[in-house]
């Protein structure tokens, strides 16, 4: 009897012991000793069914205006550059909405700082996204009425820099070849937590390195496995289309209820443009790929042949690409910004939403020195404050962050091991809840971020 006793009480000591231990491994494995453990408990069948969260981080920066310097301080604030101007971003996709030129005397720098920052993020999964703004296209027409003599002596002269905005300078080939004048950014670019659109691919990573050399070896590739000819296209990462100047953009990117129902993503995107896109423009077939079609166009011809005379079109523009460059065209419309009456303005702002699939417009071009200002709720951003020291506003960017987190309805039940067991196998088809999330968040030097906007909902998406 007494040996028995005994023996059950080692045992309990000995259990004991070994919870101790396993406690102790797992405190100085940390999440590595974590993640063992969960491996010990989970077959591999069940792993592959444990979702994982996804985040998107897009950031947008305005008007630059010749002043490298605090285009530099705006982008270390909200930590897309280190104090060596080294991209740190990882997969953040940046945006920068124009006007790189004009007002100040860093022009060379400023391309050349964009353009190692565009080499540096594709090596890490990142996006640099860069538009033209009214100020570029004035300066490819021979319209210098904004250029400064500093500016101007850095190239070496008139005639040098002349040459470089030409068809055959360094400059002009770099608006060429990756520069547009719109973008629609998805959010959810590769996220593969579910099965949900038709519309996603579920193999872009290796997309996210060059939007250009990469279309023709990499995404083209993957398009044409999942699209035929006459299939809907959504946007599908880094990807350019069949005019090679459309940015994650949609053929036809009018959200239709139906469109709501089958693809839970539909609309989960922001629009960037310089000036604005009126309604007009929004309503056209393929907006953002005309858009940038006619822009495209009118470029070329205006830094090929004979330079235009100041203040000029070029002779041969069509009348399309003329009323690109009027009044109501993307890189000068200012209605957004301007009109005073907000429930007319922000009725447009919608109906331009609706026809691009987007929940917000965000734009530069008109200067708002104390800050990124919000209009609508957060639905229309304007983020041109005035960076350079021509205007001496606000250094501010924006940030908009993107999360899906694997949700739960309860507690699941504990194991005999005292630890939740894990979930179940879902079946094809069968719905997992996930929780979305996306800040809007301004970023000043020598202020608090602000958030100016927020949105959540949850979503119930077929499990792949």
């Amino acid at each position: 009897m007494k040996t028995t006793v005994l023996r059950s009480k080692i045992l309990r000591l000995a259990r004991v012991f070994a919870l101790l231990l396993a406690c102790t491994t797992l405190l100085l494995g940390g999440r590595a000793g974590v993640a063992r453990w969960r491996r010990s408990k989970l077959g591999a069948q069940d792993l592959a069914y444990v979702p994982r969260g996804f985040r998107r981080r897009i950031v947008a920066i305005g008007d630059l205006h010749g002043d490298l310097n605090h285009a530099v301080r705006t982008l270390r604030n909200i930590e897309v550059i280190n104090e060596h101007n080294h991209w740190i971003g990882k997969s953040t996709i940046l945006v920068q909405t124009g006007d790189i030129v004009d007002r100040g005397k860093d022009t060379i720098a400023l391309y050349h700082f964009f353009e190692t920052l565009r080499s540096q993020a594709a090596e890490v999964g990142g996006q640099v996204v860069s538009l033209m703004g009214n100020h570029e296209m004035m300066n490819a027409m021979g319209d210098w009425r904004y250029v400064t003599k500093e500016d101007i002596e850095s190239f070496g002269g008139e005639r040098n820099r002349r040459r470089a905005m030409s068809s055959r300078g360094w400059i002009g080939q770099n608006w060429l070849a990756n520069y547009t004048f719109t973008a629609r950014v998805q959010y959810n670019l590769d996220f593969k937590g579910h099965a949900a659109s038709p519309y996603l691919n579920d193999s872009l990573e290796d997309c996210l390195s060059d939007p250009i050399d990469g279309q023709e070896r990499r995404c083209q590739r993957q398009i044409k496995a999942r699209l035929s000819d006459h299939a809907p296209q959504r946007p599908l990462g880094i990807w350019r289309g069949p005019d090679k100047q459309t940015l994650f953009s949609s053929p036809d990117a009018e959200t239709t209820e139906e469109e709501h129902r089958l693809d839970p993503f539909a609309g989960v995107a922001a629009s960037f443009v310089h000036g604005g896109i009126h309604p007009e423009w929004a309503a056209k077939p393929n907006a953002v790929g005309e858009i940038n079609k006619l822009g495209h166009s009118l470029l070329e011809k205006s830094i090929s042949g004979p330079l235009a005379s100041p203040l000029s079109l070029p002779r041969n523009a069509s009348p399309e690409e003329r009323a690109l460059w009027e009044e109501k065209g993307p890189l000068w419309y200012r209605g957004f910004a301007l009109d005073e009456d907000e429930t007319e303005m922000c009725a447009r702002a919608a109906e331009t939403m609706r026809s691009l699939g987007v929940r917000r417009l965000i734009m530069g071009h008109t200067p708002q020195f104390e800050g990124i200002k919000s209009r609508c709720a957060g639905q229309v951003i304007l983020i041109d404050t005035g960076i350079s020291s021509a205007y001496g506003g606000a250094l501010a960017a924006l940030e908009i962050m993107y999360t899906l987190t694997p949700a739960r309805d309860a507690p699941r039940p504990l194991g005999p091991d005292g630890q939740e067991t894990p979930p179940p196998v879902p079946k094809p088809g069968e719905k997992r809840k996930w929780a979305e999330r996306e800040l809007v968040s301004v970023w000043t030097v020598g202020k608090r971020t602000q958030i100016i906007a927020r949105k959540e909902r949850t979503l119930h998406l077929p499990a792949i």
